[in-house]
C-alpha cells in the first residue's frame, strides 16, 4: 500500500480520526483511505527527516533530526509549526509520551517536558547519558525512558529525578516501550522482549517463539502484543 509514497524508508506511523500518517526521510505523508493512496503533508515542515509521530488531543507531533526538533500540526497535517523553545536544535527527537496536559520528548540523551505543547524544559536529573533515549512510556504516575546503553530509567511524571531500573534486564539497549494496564513491555536491541509488572522495578524475558531478538518496535491491539524485528 505505497501509492503516492515517494520515500519507502518509514520510521513512524500514527492515526488520528480517519487519517493515517507516515513519517519518512522525505517528510510526512497522509492517507485517508487506509493506506491505499498517500499524499505529502509537509507544509511548514522545514526538516523532512521525521523519526517519530504522536497524537495528543487535536495535535499531531513530529520529531525530526538535527537542527529542527519538534513540529506541531493542529489541522490534520495540513500545515506544521515549529515548537522548539527551550529545545537545543542540535538534537534529534526520537520519542514522545504524554501524561495529562504534559508532553515529554526524548531528544538525544535527554528528556524534555512541555506543559503547553510548544516550549520545553529539561527534566533529566539522574538520567545517565548513554547516547540516545530511544523510547518513552507513561505507566501510572511513572515515566519510563529506554536508552541506547543504560537500559531503563524511571521518574515520576511530575518530577525530574531519574533512577535506573534494570533488574533482570539482560540488554542495556531499549528501542521500544509499550504499556497495557499494569504491564510494561520493552523491546531491546539484542535481548528480545521483556515484561515488568512493577513499573520497571523487575523485568522478565518473554521471548518464547520469537525468532529474532532484535526488537525495535512494539504495539498492542486488544489483548495481543506485536513485536517488529530486524528480520
Amino acid at each position: 500500500v505505497n501509492s503516492g509514497l515517494t520515500n519507502l524508508r518509514i520510521s513512524a506511523l500514527a492515526v488520528t480520526g480517519t487519517s493515517l500518517f507516515a513519517g519518512t526521510s522525505s517528510g510526512v505523508f497522509r492517507s485517508t483511505d487506509n493506506g491505499s493512496t498517500w499524499t505529502a503533508a509537509n507544509a511548514g515542515l522545514t526538516n523532512t527527516q521525521v523519526w517519530t509521530l504522536a497524537v495528543f488531543g487535536n495535535r499531531l507531533y513530529a520529531g525530526t533530526s538535527f537542527y529542527m526538533g519538534v513540529f506541531v500540526s493542529t489541522n490534520d497535517g495540513a500545515s506544521w509549526t515549529a515548537a522548539n523553545s527551550g529545545l537545543p536544535l542540535s538534537y534529534s527527537v526520537y520519542a514522545f509520551a504524554t501524561n495529562g496536559a504534559s508532553v515529554f520528548a526524548a531528544a538525544e540523551g535527554r528528556v524534555y517536558r512541555s506543559d503547553n505543547g510548544w516550549s520545553w524544559t529539561a527534566v533529566d536529573s539522574g538520567l545517565t547519558n548513554y547516547g540516545r533515549v530511544w523510547a518513552l512510556a507513561v505507566i501510572g504516575t511513572n515515566l519510563i525512558a529506554g536508552t541506547g546503553g543504560g537500559g531503563a530509567f524511571r521518574c515520576s511524571t511530575g518530577g525530574s529525578r531519574w533512577t535506573a531500573v534494570n533488574v533482570g534486564l539482560a540488554s542495556g539497549s531499549i528501542d521500544a516501550l509499550c504499556v497495557s494496564g499494569r504491564n510494561l513491555f520493552a523491546g531491546t536491541a539484542v535481548g528480545g522482549v521483556y515484561s515488568s509488572t512493577d513499573n520497571g522495578g523487575n523485568w522478565t524475558a518473554v521471548n518464547s517463539g520469537l525468532g529474532d531478538v532484535r526488537v525495535p518496535a512494539l504495539t498492542l491491539s486488544g489483548t495481543n502484543l506485536f513485536a517488529g524485528t530486524y528480520s
